[in-house]
């Protein structure tokens, strides 16, 4: 039988932090991970927001009927794309009958590199008005590309 020592040091307040810390960050972690997971299989759960996040950035309404994503491999399939303009009715049309994109990480962990493999677009038209607006930048901030 083994007897604790009434001498032994317990766990100073930095060890015990780092404990903590290190608890909260696998909990975090592996929260994001299941979440991750669940979007990745449930597509319908994200499509509402990929289609209000385009629709901002477009200045115009994007409807998207089916929407299936992909881990292994990484793939989006996209069914029944619409674009209309948002406010005026001048602006630019858009239809498509289906979006496929394959893609995969390559290189080294922490220095991945996203590759696309295939991008098709099936069965689409598009119409510019002859009263086109492009929506403006609403932030002063710099693209984030180089």
């Amino acid at each position: 039988m083994t007897r604790i020592s009434p001498h032994a040091k317990r766990p100073g307040k930095i060890r015990r932090l780092l404990l903590i810390s290190a608890g909260v960050l696998l909990t975090v972690a592996a929260a994001l991970a299941i979440g991750l997971i669940y979007l990745a299989r449930n597509p319908a759960a994200i499509k509402p927001l990929i289609e209000k996040s385009l629709s901002a950035q477009a200045g115009a309404t994007v409807r998207i009927e089916h929407l299936d994503l992909g881990i292994k491999p990484l793939k989006l399939d996209a069914r029944g794309i619409t674009i209309v303009p948002g406010t005026a009715a001048a602006g630019f049309y858009f239809k498509a009958q289906r979006l496929a994109a394959r893609a995969s990480l390559t290189g080294p962990f922490g220095g991945r590199t996203l590759s696309v493999e295939t991008l098709r677009l099936e069965n689409y038209t598009g119409r510019f008005s002859s009263q086109l607006d492009l929506p403006s930048r609403t932030s002063k901030k710099k693209p984030s590309w180089p």
